[in-house]
């Protein structure tokens, strides 16, 4: 999984293992701890995505440099998924971290939105499947992702939806709850916000206001709040806001979802193996979708062109 790099005394700099695989070509973008870039595997000329994180700025924080660990570990544990970021290797250079994975120069779910405008409910269905899809999948994994928004659903030919960034994310065993307050604001669900003990279902929560944001093209349910503390408070209320003009024309059956997404007592939210049995669902294609992770990728971009369309962030997770 990971390539440790040790040092030389001889004047000249050797290569590092990864400078021998690989030729580090033009910026990609930027994430909270890390740059990326284009990677050309030299000896096949194929393309990736490499990201770098500086581990000199955590020199002292234990906790953050077992976090980066952790976050290949969980990468590699839940290969391959066909909607999850490919994973190739990693290589640890004491000073910095490389992540080389699969190239997604398509975007994400924000920049498609930008891109497209107005999705109808079709386009989001095959989109919301596939993460109910991914999320079943993890949870067979014991992993929770904890910042599940927009930004980290890379969307690949065909409209496949690849779930990245798993920087925050923890593998928890059976009865055992997570506590640390951490993932995107406008996305966390209360019982973290409250400072509660937590599990899987804070992601079944981030995907309902995931969904209502690809339906009103944009907006999150808490639009209008002013600041961090007024956006909380309006989380811990359930305080949605569904005035947008938008929301004229959504079905009532996709309302009802993402109310049952967004329950504010989890006990009461809706379970993820629930989801494809609720009305808004054809549920033919649901269960072709959501069997399970051996799901062949010709056959589920198929049932996508059937049921779609064809063809200041809180970061202390990594003190858990």
């Amino acid at each position: 999984m990971f390539h440790q790099v040790t040092g030389s005394s001889n004047d000249i700099v050797p290569q590092t293992e990864y400078e021998k695989k690989y030729d580090t070509q033009q910026f990609v973008g930027r994430g909270n701890f890390s740059i990326v870039h284009l990677a050309i595997q030299k000896e096949t000329g194929k393309k990736f995505a490499v990201k770098i994180i500086d581990k000199t700025k955590f020199m002292f924080q234990s906790k953050v440099l077992a976090a980066l660990d952790r976050e290949v570990e969980i990468l590699a544990k839940v290969q391959p998924h066909v909607n999850i970021v490919g994973f190739e290797e990693a290589f640890d250079e004491g000073d910095k971290l490389r992540i080389v994975m699969e190239l997604l120069p398509g975007g994400d779910l924000l920049k498609l939105l930008k891109t497209r405008g107005p999705l109808d409910e079709e386009t989001v269905r095959g989109f919301f499947l596939q993460m109910v899809h991914v999320l079943k999948y993890l949870k067979t994994k014991g992993i929770t992702h904890r910042d599940l928004k927009p930004d980290n659903f890379l969307v690949a030919d065909g409209d496949v939806l690849k779930l990245a960034d798993f920087g925050i994310a923890k593998g928890t065993s059976a009865g055992n709850a997570l506590n640390t307050m951490c993932g995107t604001p406008a996305y966390l669900a209360p019982e973290v916000i409250l400072g509660k003990p937590y599990d899987s279902r804070v992601d079944v929560y981030s995907i309902g206001v995931i969904l209502f944001f690809l339906l009103s093209c944009g907006d999150t349910p808490y639009q209008n709040a002013q600041s961090e503390p007024e956006l909380y408070q309006k989380v811990k209320n359930g305080d949605v806001d569904w005035s947008a003009p938008s929301w004229a024309t959504v079905s009532p059956s996709a309302k009802d979802l993402i109310r049952q997404l967004m329950a504010l007592d989890p006990a009461q939210r809706i379970k993820l193996e629930d989801i494809e049995a609720h009305a808004w669902f054809n549920r033919v294609y649901a269960h072709l979708v959501l069997q399970g992770e051996k799901q062949d990728i010709f056959e589920l971009k198929s049932v996508i062109t059937k049921i779609g369309r064809s063809g200041s962030e809180y970061r202390n997770g990594y003190l858990d």
